[in-house]
């Protein structure tokens, strides 16, 4: 009877904590771990196929504690990261598969830390820095990117993690790309736009991160494409815009980004000639009117759903003639 009841206590015991072996189907081992109560106890292992360990880790009542490693399947060290109670806590370190750092950082209890003079960085696989970052004081961090050929990308500041004043956006040649301002998070003022060859693309104006106000947009050789006004990101009120040899292409008023009313369309190798005229509700063509290159009328119709019907025909002379 003594001997039963021995066997009775230790067995829900054995129940308790129970060691584990998963295999693949080609027999060979994918993961080793002890259960106690139904989660993770103890030293995790988990394996490639082809054998190599693929993560290994220690747990304390089904949570991560202590330092956890994951590897790329050629062996290579891929992330190391450290836990306390299931938080990160410590260092956290991620590699490229060819053994160059990829990011550093520095956590606590689950926290990225920024600690004020000490830059954080992340690198390519090329061993370059990709980006950068370093908390000024206990408000700002200043965070720059960098192309692989070392070149600077992008440069911001954040106050209290939100941005704040200039932003500047570069090509890989190091030639300016966009400049912005950022109140509180958003777009404010004015925000240009620039080709690689340095001439200006566009010009907007943001509140509250939203485009209003007039706007301009320019092609690579520096003439004007377009002009105008928006209102909450969409054209409003007149739109005039410029063939690329600065002549002019078409002009017209938008209502909240539709097209309203005449639009007139020109002929780019003469000198301001109407070519087209289409009248427009709520952004859907209604009626049209075509010309010939000498000013004369060559046809009047109107539109039926997206395809033009001709009422009215005319020879390039001012004759009438069938519209087909």
């Amino acid at each position: 009877m003594k001997k039963t009841l021995i066997i009775l206590m230790i067995f829900p015991l054995l129940l308790l904590s129970q060691k584990k072996k998963e295999f693949y189907d080609n027999g060979k081992l994918k993961s080793t771990y002890t259960l106690k109560n139904e989660v993770f106890e103890g030293k995790v292992k988990i394996y490639f196929e082809n054998g190599e360990l693929k993560l290994i880790g220690n747990y304390i009542n089904g949570i991560e504690n202590g330092t956890f490693r994951s590897y790329f399947e050629n062996g290579q060290l891929n992330e190391e990261t450290n836990y306390k109670k299931g938080e990160i806590d410590g260092s956290k370190k991620i590699y490229y598969q060819n053994g160059q750092l990829k990011i550093s950082a520095d956590f606590r209890n689950g926290e990225l830390i920024h600690d004020i003079g000490k830059p954080n960085f992340s690198y390519y696989e090329s061993g370059e820095i990709q980006r950068y970052s370093m908390k000024i004081n206990n408000k700002r961090i200043d965070e720059k990117m960098y192309w692989e050929n070392g070149k600077l990308k992008n440069e911001s500041i954040s106050i209290y993690d939100k941005k704040e004043g200039v932003g500047k956006d570069y090509y890989e040649n190091g030639s300016l790309k966009n400049e912005y301002l950022y109140e509180n998070n958003l777009l404010e003022g004015i925000a240009k736009s620039y080709y690689e060859n340095k001439n200006i693309s566009k010009e907007v104006i943001y509140e509250n991160n939203v485009k209003k106000g007039p706007f301009k947009f320019y092609y690579e050789n520096g003439n004007l494409m377009a002009t105008g006004n928006m209102i909450n990101n969409r054209m409003h009120n007149k739109v005039v815009q410029y063939f690329e040899n600065g002549k002019l292409k078409e002009e017209g008023d938008y209502k909240y980004g539709a097209e309203d009313g005449w639009f007139i369309y020109y002929y780019e190798d003469y000198n301001e000639l109407i070519s087209e005229k289409i009248f427009y509700v709520n952004g859907i063509p209604k009626d049209l009117i075509s010309y010939y290159q000498n000013g004369q009328i060559k046809v009047k119709g109107y539109f039926n759903g997206k395809n033009a019907v001709f009422t009215e025909c005319w020879n390039g002379d001012g004759s009438k003639a069938n519209c087909y």
